[in-house]
């Protein structure tokens, strides 16, 4: 058992580990597909939020658009003549007219138009425009309310003024003439805008020293004619706040078409780009803005193992238990075994002999099935161990052990009896078959050769049968008188028990 158990063991450790690897690798492949799957998933629910922001951006520049457009295409000057018209300025030094808008004396809520020139020399078209202009103050103050962090709204015309909320001051003619290089304006007109769609600026830093922003910005029609550009400025703030701030490994960005980064809770330069490679896409507003993020495998991988090493480690100890199980059933099968086997010739021992012929008795006796006995000695075996020692007497011992094992059947008890006797129960067997059987022992016992010696020793035999009110003690006690009588008779004898 002990030879069976190292046979099997390295392939049970080879299996162990094939099931611990096997296991260790689908939960490390598992934590992968979930880590994924999270980080598309928070992506997924926060790009929803980012992509309102920007909806609600894009809606309200539409309405923007088509309220300015609404008001330069109403042809009567007196119908939309603003109040604050009247109080148009005009500073020399900087060549700038302007007209402040506001509600009420204490209204800090201001809004303005700056241009450039002299407000006499302006033309009725002009003019037209700017009063259509002073009327966006609503619209404009409302725009700021609606948009979180919103900056700037504010509309360029064409006719070289600009209307902004809030209140803007330009340092001179040439300062407001600078703006009409700017992304905003250059990237809205017809000449690189020729479908009129909405445009959104590279990232840049705020003349005003409001910090990073944005631009979006539509171009505004007059009877099917360019007029001007509308934009609102989106702060960097915003949109960093935007971004998600949960997601533990990789880095959120916001780019745009240029893969130019917008936004990111990471640390970066206007004009810095981020690479395709391992990266998340989800699209924010088609072909301009899309929320990117980026992610190492080996980053993947190491979060995968932390996530798992718990699993892995219940696996490893699930697989260690089973192991230390499984040693402990073969140590408990080879305890038993040492404890029901003889030592030397590895036949049954006294102790184990007696249970299993009570129970082959007790079987026997209910199925009504015929069972022989054979008590087995072997003759002058202690001048065997006199004259070759014992070890020669024990091989005498192991070998008369064999031929028992290989004339006997699975279904029989062969067992050790005590010192050089044995004792064999047949199951299903007559006395004439046992004592046909037990010749064929003690003839073939004559022939075994130890080591060359010219041992002839030989065996004698009691054959007898079970009988109705047998029990194991009675049948060993019959059984052993017929084998003092085959001594008797001079040995190298079977004696079998007479038939009633």
């Amino acid at each position: 058992m002990n030879r069976k158990f190292k046979k099997i063991a390295p392939l049970l450790i080879i299996t162990l580990l094939g099931i611990f690897s096997i296991g260790s690798y689908s939960i490390y492949k598992n934590e992968i597909g979930q880590i994924k799957t999270n980080i598309n998933y928070q992506l997924i629910n926060k790009s929803l939020n980012i992509k309102e922001y920007f909806q609600t951006s894009e809606a309200l520049i539409y309405s923007l658009k088509y309220t300015i457009e609404d008001k330069l295409n109403i042809e009567a000057f007196e119908s939309i003549k603003h109040p604050a018209f009247e109080a148009i300025k005009y500073d020399e030094k900087k060549n700038l007219y302007s007209v402040i808008n506001f509600y009420g004396i204490n209204s800090i809520d201001l809004s303005s138009v700056i241009g450039i020139g002299k407000p006499e020399e302006l033309n009725t078209e002009t003019i037209h425009e700017i009063n259509s202009a002073l009327h966006l103050k609503s619209i404009f103050n409302a725009s700021m309310e609606i948009i979180p962090d919103l900056k700037w709204v504010y509309y360029t015309s064409k006719n070289n003024f600009i209307y902004m909320s809030p209140n803007y001051y330009f340092k001179d003619d040439r300062n407001l003439k600078e703006q009409y290089n700017n992304a905003f304006w250059k990237e809205a007109i017809p000449k690189n805008n020729p479908d009129g769609d909405l445009i959104i600026t590279d990232l840049y830093k705020d003349g005003a020293g409001k910090g990073l922003m944005t631009t979006l910005s539509m171009p505004i029609q007059k009877n099917d004619s360019f007029q001007g550009v509308v934009s609102i400025d989106i702060g960097l703030n915003t949109l960093t706040h935007l971004l998600p701030e949960d997601i533990l490994i990789g880095e959120t960005y916001l780019i745009d078409e240029k893969n130019q980064i917008i936004a990111s809770n990471n640390d970066f330069n206007l004009g810095d780009k981020i690479s395709n490679k391992n990266s998340i896409f989800i699209p924010i507003v088609e072909n301009e803005i899309n929320l990117v993020h980026n992610i190492q495998n080996f980053e993947i991988r190491k979060e995968a193992f932390f996530n798992g090493i718990g699993k892995i480690t219940i696996l490893f100890l699930l697989l260690l238990i089973t192991f230390i199980a499984l040693y402990l059933k073969a140590l408990l099968t080879k305890v038993q075994y040492f404890a029901n086997t003889d030592s030397l010739t590895k036949l049954q021992n006294r102790r184990s002999m007696q249970r299993e012929i009570t129970s082959l008795v007790n079987i026997s006796k209910r199925y009504k099935h015929e069972l022989s006995f054979l008590l087995i000695d072997i003759d002058y075996f202690k001048r065997i161990n006199d004259k070759y020692g014992h070890q020669t007497g024990d091989k005498v011992l192991i070998e008369i052990a064999k031929l028992f094992k290989r004339n006997t059947r699975k279904c029989d008890v062969v067992a050790r009896y005590g010192g050089e006797e044995f004792l064999i129960a047949l199951s299903n067997t007559n006395l004439e078959n046992a004592y046909t059987l037990a010749e064929r022992i003690r003839l073939y016992a004559q022939k075994i050769e130890i080591d060359n010696y010219n041992i002839n020793f030989t065996i004698s035999i009691g054959c007898t049968k079970l009988k109705e009110d047998d029990n194991f003690f009675s049948i060993l006690k019959r059984v052993d008188k017929l084998l003092y009588k085959a001594k008797e008779k001079g040995r190298n004898y079977t004696e079998k028990e007479e038939e009633n």
